[in-house]
């Protein structure tokens, strides 16, 4: 009878820590210069992002609350203060579903749209003007005060050029036959997770139970 006891807790463990391991925070998407699904190209190599000086970063993603919607994301360098991006959110019940949490905490839960028609991506404003290595901080600051960030190595090659245009995107031309959408993507992502979980947990029970 310890025996069993012991099996079910090892795999309660498990599956508790795979699923601890997941955040509110996700930055699904982060592409240089364009602000459209269909056209851009994911640059997080781990937690690293390169760019040159005077590169335009956007984001896509979601984000919710323990007990309160997204207020806003927000962004710094180092130890720099916050600095907002512009207004650019949407609901994302779909979301919610995938992750079994309460729909209302997705209202305005999504930063950046998939296509140029829906408003593009949410632009970090300003962020590649001056040339180094940085710790960029993306930070979801919720409305009931509580913040949650993630962390990425920046890197600016060269200072922006003289009077750069850091306001808008490259044009991102045609913008049909968009990739998946980021709501299946994360769907996609949390059942493997799962299904992983799971397994690690049966062969801890199987090594156990022989």
């Amino acid at each position: 009878m310890k025996k069993i006891f012991a099996i079910v807790i090892v795999a309660a463990l498990a599956l508790s820590l795979c699923i601890g391991a997941s955040a509110n925070l996700n930055i699904d998407r982060i592409f240089v210069n364009v602000n459209t699904l269909a056209e851009g190209t994911d640059v997080k190599d781990g937690a690293q992002i390169e760019i040159n000086g005077g590169d335009k970063l956007y984001i896509l993603g979601w984000a919710f609350g323990e007990e309160s919607n997204l207020k806003e994301i927000v962004y710094s360098l180092d130890d720099g203060d916050d600095v907002s991006c512009p207004s650019n959110y949407r609901d994302r019940a779909d979301v919610a579903g995938a992750l079994g949490v309460n729909a209302d905490l997705l209202v305005n839960g999504g930063f950046g749209h998939d296509t140029a028609d829906e408003g593009g991506m949410l632009e970090l404003t300003g962020v590649g003007k001056k040339g180094g290595t940085y710790t960029l901080h993306i930070t979801a600051v919720y409305n009931d005060g509580t913040r949650e960030s993630k962390d990425f190595t920046l890197v600016v090659s060269g200072d922006a050029p003289e009077g750069a245009d850091d306001t808008k995107a490259e044009d991102p031309g045609d913008t049909t036959g968009a990739e998946q959408n980021p709501a299946t993507a994360d769907a996609s992502v949390i059942a493997i997770a799962a299904v992983a979980c799971i397994a690690l947990a049966g062969v801890v029970v199987a090594k156990k139970v022989k």
